[in-house]
């Protein structure tokens, strides 16, 4: 039985599948044009395994017990060489056969930027958890071929790296400092406050026994009302007042009011 998706999902692998098997194909259409070994080995490891990532994904989402996304192993890679140095004009090419390593090597790159976004954007409007999880590995596998693919380039000079001045990068980064931890003035607690879940020497403490005859309106207003409305609360029907009698009502003094005919309730102000 085919599992259910909302229809962010359905539409959001619609788009995935799609751009997984363009990739795929595009990558069968470049490879003919490399001449560097090194690269046609890259791609063509790309290549099986963006297709077993693709039947994986269709295994999943047609509950053929796909399992979980496999992450793409990438071999350890030294830093990029930073700077630019005899950088080669680039331009659009009049013909297929003008088409050499560096613009295969740029347009597989592009494929997997544009696949590392698309998959990150599928994870964030999934609702199945295994789509989700599947969603976030096939971005960053593209993330990581994306990397092989760029590292290649550095090497070879078609992917070079500006950088700044010394004084303009010290200026544009080392200007942010920490921020300090301690809590702002407006989330202090006040003064003579005690920590949370402790009630305060200053307000009364409600406390409840079973037996009583202790309305729980009552128990919420001296929680929730304000201190004047407890301080009157207190000296007229609260049982924590010691000169009530056992016998008076413990009912808060909005509860004693008569009922009359042609008479309305208005609520006390201090509410």
């Amino acid at each position: 039985m085919q599992q259910q998706f909302g229809a962010h999902e359905i539409m959001e692998l619609h788009e995935v599948l799609n751009a997984s098997i363009d990739a795929i194909n595009l990558c069968q259409v470049y490879l003919p044009f490399v001449r560097d070994p090194e690269l046609r080995q890259i791609i063509s490891n790309q290549m099986q395994f963006m297709t077993t990532e693709y039947n994986n994904l269709i295994y999943q989402i047609n509950g053929r017990g796909g399992g979980r996304a496999i992450p793409y192993r990438t071999p350890l890679s030294k830093p990029g060489q930073y700077g630019v140095q005899n950088a080669n004009p680039v331009q659009p090419l009049s013909s297929p056969e003008q088409m050499g390593d560096r613009d295969v090597a740029s347009a597989v790159l592009g494929l997997h930027k544009t696949g590392a976004v698309m998959k990150m954007h599928a994870a964030l409007e999934c609702a199945d958890p295994e789509v989700r999880a599947a969603m976030l590995q096939g971005a960053n596998n593209c993330a990581h071929q994306a990397y092989e693919i760029w590292s290649y380039m550095n090497r070879r000079g078609y992917y070079q790296i500006p950088v700044f001045q010394e004084m303009a990068q010290t200026n544009m980064l080392r200007g942010y400092q920490p921020m300090d931890q301690a809590l702002p003035p407006h989330m202090q607690p006040p003064a003579g406050s005690t920590d949370a879940g402790q009630a305060s020497p200053s307000e009364p403490t409600v406390t409840s026994s079973v037996g009583t005859n202790q309305d729980a309106s009552a128990n919420a207003s001296q929680i929730f009302s304000s201190s004047v409305y407890r301080k009157q609360q207190a000296t007229t029907a609260s049982p924590l007042n010691p000169n009530l009698s056992m016998g008076g009502s413990a009912q808060s003094p909005l509860h004693s009011l008569p009922d009359q005919p042609g008479s309305e309730h208005k609520a006390d102000p201090l509410m």
